[in-house]
Formats: structure tokens, sequence, C-alpha cells
């Protein structure tokens, strides 16, 4: 029998047999409720990670990595789809309408040149996902190359909104692709307080509101959004940190990251709880105001608000300096907040009581410092990038299930899911990955670079085992993409 064969049937029995304690089909987005214990993934050798966003349809996990969009599936990891891009990812997000944009900035890759500002569209379909882009707007390259994207967020009626951090304005745009003729006059809203370093919308009383972190300023401005007919509603500048209460002054040099919250209502037919979540990097503190809509304004309470020295919780008493704290991360309900930052080795953990105030919840250490955070709508999964602070350093992109299950102060856990089903898998093909525990060590890549010298043999053998070798593969391929890709 060919050595091709002996490998296509050692996987069959090897995937066929039932790996204890785990569940390798791709879990739905409410997977706390079936994993009351945390569990962690990992994809390894990634040189840059610029946004990611989870994708609640599919059970999965968007990102834009190493000039790609990649699509995971998760609990295993297996990579659906990788595009190459033309354009810098500053945020992505994925519409009520089931579909996939991305804002950001226009770049040439030969000459590493920053171009002009650039939204994508990924139509997703169902059960497909996604297979190919278009650009629904662009603007004009410029030889400064600052013309850009920053944010984008969505309403419950078909918009999706973007804003800009060197435009005082938001550009509007048909979330369902039903108008994406080039040369569209696009509709766009006045910002008061200045350009926009991040962009939140939500609905009230059959109104749309919006929530902007100002590029300069370390301030908020929220406000009603207008229909097209109206005239601009009315617009509030808000300063995050109490100036008057701190008695001395405040830093302004880096934007506030904000989060929005909202709560089931106390009483039956009553108003949802709302409430602002504002990191303000400048002062190392994480505020949290609990909100109300009045009379069509958005009124935000500092009466009714709680806040954190960050600089004060063990550990992190070390990031005292500026700018220290500038990643926030929250669920929608408020139950899971991350905080961290770029050249910080820790993330804090949050949690908001019934009373609405904001309460420490320990953290965990990591092997790199921290270089973004996500978590999904549901709190159900979490995303943690991690690397060294250097050009062209790896980059390793870990998935958390059932954050909320961590014990408070746990680590994380030590092995990854999707490692250990290779190396089960690997062993049984007849290649040695070394002891099945979840961890990656050099037995684990040479057998994984061993498999994969194996699979240009593929062509000329029978196509019995074919499902089981492609299975394997869009694991591999999903925690190793730089090893297949090389």
């Amino acid at each position: 029998m060919p050595f091709r064969s002996l490998i296509t049937l050692a996987l069959a029995l090897a995937l066929a047999a039932p790996v204890a304690a785990q569940d390798v089909q791709p879990a739905p987005l409410a997977a706390q409720d079936v994993h009351p214990e945390a569990e962690a993934d990992a994809v390894f050798s990634l040189r840059n990670v610029e946004s990611m966003a989870f994708d609640p349809a599919h059970a999965g996990l968007f990102a834009i990595a190493d000039g790609r969009l990649m699509h995971w599936s998760l609990f295993p990891l297996e990579l659906r789809a990788s595009l190459e891009l033309d354009t810098l990812a500053s945020d992505l997000a994925i519409s009520p309408a089931g579909n996939l944009f991305v804002a950001g900035q226009r770049w040439n890759r030969e000459g590493l040149m920053l171009l002009g500002g650039s939204i994508l569209a990924f139509p997703i379909a169902p059960g497909e996902g996604i297979e190919d882009w278009f650009r629904l707007y662009q603007v004009a390259d410029n030889a400064a190359g600052i013309s850009q994207f920053s944010s984008v967020a969505f309403d419950a009626s078909g918009m999706a909104y973007f804003g800009s951090p060197v435009a005082s304005s938001i550009l509007a745009v048909p979330d369902d692709f039903s108008d994406v003729a080039p040369g569209t006059q696009r509709r766009s809203l006045d910002l008061r307080c200045g350009a926009s370093a991040q962009l939140s919308v939500f609905e009230a009383e059959d109104q749309i509101f919006y929530v902007s972190s100002t590029i300069e300023g370390a301030a908020l401005e929220f406000g009603r959004l207008a229909a097209a007919e109206e005239k601009p509603g009315h617009a509030e500048c808000f300063r995050v940190a109490n100036v008057y209460a701190q008695k001395m002054p405040v830093s302004t040099f880096f934007s506030v990251r904000h989060a929005l919250i909202a709560r089931p209502p106390a009483e039956e037919d009553g108003p949802p709880w709302r409430g602002l979540l504002a990191l303000e990097p400048n002062n190392g503190r994480l505020y949290l105001f609990e909100t109300a809509i009045a009379g069509g304004e958005v009124l935000i309470s500092r009466a009714r608000s709680s806040e954190i020295d960050l600089t004060a919780l063990g550990d992190a008493a070390t990031e005292g300096r500026t700018g220290a704290f500038g990643l926030l991360a929250a669920s929608d309900d408020g139950a899971e907040i991350f905080v961290s930052g770029p050249s910080m080795r820790r993330v804090l953990r949050f949690g908001i009581t019934a009373e609405g105030r904001l309460v420490p919840r320990g953290g965990f250490d990591l092997a790199a410092p921290v270089q973004g955070i996500e978590i999904s709508a549901d709190g159900g999964f979490a995303a943690i990038v991690t690397g060294e602070n250097r050009f062209g350093a790896e980059r390793v992109l870990s998935v958390l299930r059932a954050p909320s299950a961590l014990p408070e102060g746990a680590a994380l856990p030590a092995g990854f899911h999707s490692v250990r089903l290779v190396q089960q898998w690997l062993n049984a093909a007849g290649f040695d990955a070394g002891r099945v525990d979840g961890i990656y060590g050099p037995r684990t890549l040479d057998a994984v670079r061993a498999y994969l010298a194996t699979l240009g043999e593929a062509a000329q053998e029978p196509d019995e085992g074919d499902e089981q070798r492609d299975r394997l593969r869009a694991v591999v391929t999903g925690v190793f993409p730089r090893a297949v890709a090389d």
C-alpha cells in the first residue's frame, strides 16, 4: 500500500474516533451554555492583526491579518476563507443584514505608501461564507496619505455609518448593498466636536443616536442622527475626565475608547438600562456612566457613574504612564469587560453589578504584550492578540470560549483545543507530534511541516479519504496559516 494511502487510512481511523472532552464541530456563539468551562484556542505565527469581529451567524471569527481577510470557524479553528486586500483596516463589523464591512485606508504594497480612504464590502452567502469583496466607497489619493475611515457602526433600519479621524462628519451607506453604483453620492452628517476616532450607534424611542470618541480633546460627542429631510439634531461634547474633581490638568493626547452597554428593563414594559463605558488613556481610569433618553436627547449622568483607577490595581500599578491603557472590549450587557494596552502583558477584567457599578474581577497574564482584544456581543467568546512591539514580530491570536467561566484571577488554559486535535491526528497518522497536551512546541511544528510536505502527493492518490484529509488540513491551516503558506 503506498505511503500516502497509509496516511489516509490512519487519518480516517483517527478522525472517526471520539475525542475525550472535545467537541470538534463548530459551536454556536451561546457556547457558554454548552461548555461551562473556559477553553482556549490559538492561531500562530501571524505578522500583524489589524482588526477582529466575531461572526455569530456562522459561529466564527473574522480578522484582518497579514494583509488578508481571514475567516475561521471556532473550536476547532478551521480557516474558511482568506482573501488578499489592498486596504489597511481600522475596523470591521457585520451588519444586521449579515454583510461584512471594512473601514480603513488603501495602501500600495510594493511602495509601502498610504493612499486614500477605503470602505470594502463582503457579501456573506448563507452556508458558504465569503468568496469575494468589492469597494463600496473610496477617497481620492493625496500626497500626505492621511485620508481614512476609523470605524463602522449600524442601525437596525439598514444603514451603515462610517467615522473618519480626519473629517468632522459621518458617512451613511445602505448596509444591504442596495445602492452600490460607483460614483453614487453618499449622505454625510456633520459632527460638532471634531473628527471621530471611534463611532457607535444605537436606537431608542424610534430614534437613532450616536456616540463618537473625538480625535482631539479626550472627549465624547453624543446626539441624535437626523433623518435626511430633518435639520441636524442636538449634539453635546462631554469631557470624560472630571478635571474639577481631580484638581489637576489632564493630558488630552490620546482618544477615549468607549462601549455601549444595554441590559433588559428592570420592570416589564420599562426601558432598558443603558450605560456608557469609557476608557480614558490619559489618566488611566475606566468610567461607567448611566445614560437615558429624554425628549429626543441623550442624557449622561456624572452623578450616577462609577470609575476605577486602573493604575492602582495590583500588578497594573506599574503601568502608570499616560496612554498605557488603550484597549477596551465588552459584551453588550457589560458582564465581561477587558482592558489592556499595547505594552502590557496582562488583561484586566471587570463586570457591572445589578446596581450599575463597575467592579474589578482580577485579570490574567500573557507571555507577550497585548496588541488587540475583542469580545463577542453575547460574551460567549473573546479574542486576544499578543506579540512583541517591533516591526515584523510574530503575533498569536488566542480565542477564549466562555470567558465568564474563567475564575477570577485565574490564568488562561495552558493547552489549545485545535492544537490538541492536530497532535492526536498527526500521531495517529505516523507523524511524531509529541504528547497530546495542546501546547505548541518544536515537535508539533516539525510534525506539521512533515505532514504538509506530503500533501503534494495527494493528486496521485485515489479519491478515498479526501474528506478526512481536507478536514485535517482545514484545522492545520487554521492554526498554522503561515506554515501552510510557506
